[in-house]
């Protein structure tokens, strides 16, 4: 029988696990039903719009040959691995 840590860090997973799934399907389906640069008018004052963000926030590194996507993906890494090693030191009562 798992211990309430256990079970805690489990219910944590499946949200994880949720988002992620949620953001590469809201992601498929843009590309598969908006055309690039073409607004698609939603409500009078709210259209979506497909574009590619080819650096970071709001094309920050966006002509920077590439180094820049697997700075971000190790920066984010190490941040998560710390995140997690941090939550797992901290009592319960302390987690929210």
């Amino acid at each position: 029988m798992p211990d309430n840590k256990t079970a805690s860090l489990q219910q944590w997973l499946w949200i994880v696990v949720a988002v992620i799934v949620l953001d590469q399907a809201t992601k498929l389906l843009a590309d598969n039903l908006l055309t690039y640069q073409h607004p698609l008018q939603i409500m009078p004052l709210f259209n979506l719009t497909l574009v590619y963000n080819q650096g970071a926030a709001f094309s920050f590194l966006s002509n920077a040959g590439g180094w820049q996507r697997w700075f971000f993906v190790i920066l984010s890494a190490v941040i998560s691995i710390a995140l997690v090693i941090w939550l797992r030191k901290i009592e319960a009562r302390h987690k929210y």
